[in-house]
Formats: C-alpha cells, structure tokens, sequence
C-alpha cells in the first residue's frame, strides 16, 4: 500500500504540478523582453523537465499497472521536446508573439496529454492502494483470529498440564494419607500400589 500504491499518487500529482510549472515557465519565457530574465524562465522549465524525467524513470521500474500509459507519457515528452526548444529559440530572440503562438498551437497540448496520462496512472494507483488497503486488513482480521485461536489452545493446553499435574500430586498423597489413617488404626496390612523415583515414591516405600 505505502511503496506502490501511496507513493505513486504522490508522484503523480508532483509530476502534473512540474508540468504546469514547466508550462508557466515556458509561457512567462515568451512574454519576458529581458534577456536575463527569460533565461532564468528557460533553466527553471528545463529544470521542471527533468524532475519529469526522473518520475518517468521511478513509474517505470515501480508502477503496477498499464506501463503503455508511462512509455505513452515518455512518447509526449519527447515529441514535445522539439516544440519546446524552438519555443526556447523565440524566446531569446524577443520574437514573443510568434513563441506564444507556438507554445499555445503546439506545445500545450502535449502539456495536457501528459497531464490526462497521470491522472489515469493515478486513477489506477488508486485503486492498486485501495485493494492492498484491503488486502493488508483482510491479513490482519485472521492475524488476529489465529492470535485468538492460539491464545485458546494455550489456555486449555494450561488446564490440562495443569489437571495432570495436580492428579500425579493429588492421587498418591491421598493414598498414603488412606494408609496412614489404617496404620494408625492398628493394621499393618497396607499395601500402596503407588510407585516413582520422586519424594512421594520415597514416602510410599518408607511408609
């Protein structure tokens, strides 16, 4: 639940976040008239694509769902990439209208591909957390049950020691308790049948 499932959610929804980052870098990029500052808008979406980068990388070796959804995330960001870079081009060049025009015409619906793919990747993460979810409390139920049985069979387990050892005490005490009262009634004639290598046995022997 909390490896895959959780953590993939979580990834997603940093991963849409980075590419309406990238996109609001890209769209202030062309409407900037300073050289400097459209480069520093430049580096911080370059930077917002590589975190992209990085989470494709994390959905391949980790999601358990439909991988055609990462590889078709993966696809849009590389044929974007170009879109991108001529974006990039304009931008540095001051030619503002024509690199909103082309961010806008070509570049922003590979932005909303992607945004779509992750939802379904998060749709899907979703329901994989949710069956773990149940999975992992449906495990702790007869976690819990077998606890339960286990203290039961323990317990009777106890009862019954615990009656052997009281009769293995009891049953020859008694019996030599029966052959001193006859002793001290004056017969001799007393035979005890209990015998063991224990102090009781000796008592027996002696008596």
């Amino acid at each position: 639940f909390y490896n895959n499932g959780h953590q993939i959610s979580l990834l997603t929804v940093e991963m849409r976040r980075n590419i309406q980052s990238s996109a609001k870098n890209v769209s202030y990029a062309t409407m900037s008239l300073d050289v400097n500052t459209t480069a520093s808008y430049i580096d911080a979406a370059e930077a917002d694509f590589d975190k992209l980068e990085e989470g494709i990388k994390y959905l391949k070796e980790n999601f358990r769902g439909d991988q055609a959804l990462v590889d078709d995330i993966a696809k849009t960001l590389q044929e974007a990439e170009p879109f991108k870079e001529q974006v990039f081009v304009l931008a540095k060049e001051n030619k503002s209208r024509q690199a909103s025009n082309l961010f806008f015409d070509s570049l922003e619906p590979y932005y909303l591909k992607a945004q779509d793919d992750l939802m379904k990747i998060s749709d899907s993460a979703k329901v994989s957390a949710d069956s773990d979810f149940k999975e992992s409390q449906s495990v702790m139920t007869l976690i819990e049950v077998v606890i339960v049985i286990f203290q039961i069979l323990g317990a009777v387990a106890a009862i019954v020691v615990a009656s052997m050892i009281t009769k293995s005490i009891v049953k020859p005490v008694k019996e030599i308790e029966k052959a001193a009262g006859e002793m001290s009634k004056g017969s001799l004639h007393v035979d005890l049948s209990y015998q063991s290598r224990d102090e009781l046995g000796s008592l027996a022997n002696g008596m």
